[in-house]
């Protein structure tokens, strides 16, 4: 696919996003066939500017849009960057796959906040042991701790 051909398959928004509005997977990514290949339309405009990407990193959004294109919207990072980035920014849903939990993680983050703000030598273990930890999971406590510590 040409760039001109590319660009006649987005449209821009006030927001700022560039949106992809052909064909999308499940997750609202765009994608499309390049030749033999079915690519991500934010992996394609991100390589065609900038070169390959290195092996196990994303083309991530800062927009938190998978149909944006916006190059000024992307970033390369690893899957830990790109879920400590969900987190920091209360956007991470720790539920069901059916989102049960959606929203909450703006509650969990800041009781983070408070907790660590009080405790700031403390560990995930020891937010999950207080009782004050609304997640279980010591890795989820650790993303919500570096979130938080490190903001």
């Amino acid at each position: 696919m040409n760039i001109k051909n590319f660009f006649s398959k987005t449209k821009a928004l006030e927001s700022g996003c560039v949106v992809w509005t052909a064909n999308k997977t499940n997750g609202g990514y765009g994608r499309f066939r390049n030749g033999k290949r079915l690519v991500l339309a934010h992996r394609f405009l991100w390589e065609w500017i900038n070169g390959p990407i290195d092996d196990g990193l994303l083309v991530c959004h800062k927009c938190d849009n998978p149909t944006c294109v916006n190059i000024d919207h992307l970033f390369v990072g690893t899957h830990k960057d790109n879920s400590d980035d969900k987190i920091s920014k209360g956007r991470w849903s720790n539920g069901d796959r059916r989102g049960t939990e959606r929203g909450k993680s703006k509650d969990w983050l800041e009781a983070a906040r408070v907790y660590f703000s009080e405790n700031p030598t403390a560990s995930a273990r020891e937010w999950i042991a207080s009782g004050n930890c609304p997640v279980k999971s010591p890795t989820t406590a650790s993303a919500y701790k570096k979130a938080v510590v490190n903001a």
